[in-house]
């Protein structure tokens, strides 16, 4: 088998031998059952054309599959998508599969978050309180069981704490109605007054 380093030429030199070696072998047995059975002076040529055209398909396929650079070659030369994969010549590597990172879960339940982690978790939930378009707004329907930074999920407690927050620090204030919160101030000024509680 050929090295990847190996050149074109060489590698068909490789499936040309091979072609060969059939040949040579389908002449010699031709030239034994020939003679054993007594068959006509034509049969151990045909063995050999047969062995050899045999061996050459099987080197070439061998070659193709085995060394997909002569078949890139050939695309580009030619122009045509050969092996139907969608592109022609060397098609581009996909990236490298990174498993994501495994979520942790705390086993002991009771014990609260460390402060960092908590920080982080009020951090996303004022970002996503203030993305537009697409953020989740205040409403406790649209932040009920989601996953926050830490791992934890979004509980009934968690969200009226944050939206407590919120509401102290005057950001938020309770609708017209009374059923949910306004807005009181943009992303930029909430980020800035709510700086050490992030």
């Amino acid at each position: 088998m050929a090295k990847p380093s190996e050149s074109g030429a060489t590698l068909w030199q490789q499936a040309l031998l091979l072609a060969a070696g059939g040949a040579a072998g389908g002449l010699a047995l031709g030239v034994l059952l020939t003679y054993a059975y007594g068959w006509p002076w034509w049969i151990p040529f045909l063995l050999a054309l047969l062995a050899g055209g045999g061996g050459l398909a099987f080197g070439s396929v061998w070659l193709v599959s085995d060394h997909r650079r002569l078949l890139w070659a050939i695309e580009d030369a030619t122009g045509a998508d050969l092996d139907g994969d969608g592109e022609v010549g060397e098609p581009a590597t996909a990236p490298a599969y990174e498993p994501p990172m495994p979520r942790l879960i705390y086993v002991r339940g009771g014990e609260p978050l460390p402060d960092v982690k908590d920080r982080a978790d009020f951090r996303y939930f004022v970002t996503e309180v203030w993305r537009r378009p697409g953020g989740r707004g205040t409403s406790w329907r649209a932040w009920q069981g989601c996953a926050l930074p830490s791992g934890r999920r979004v509980t009934r407690p968690v969200w009226e704490e944050y939206t407590r927050r919120l509401l102290k620090a005057g950001l938020l204030r309770k609708g017209e109605s009374g059923a949910g919160f306004e807005l009181c101030a943009d992303h930029r000024q909430a980020l800035e007054s709510l700086r050490e509680a992030l």
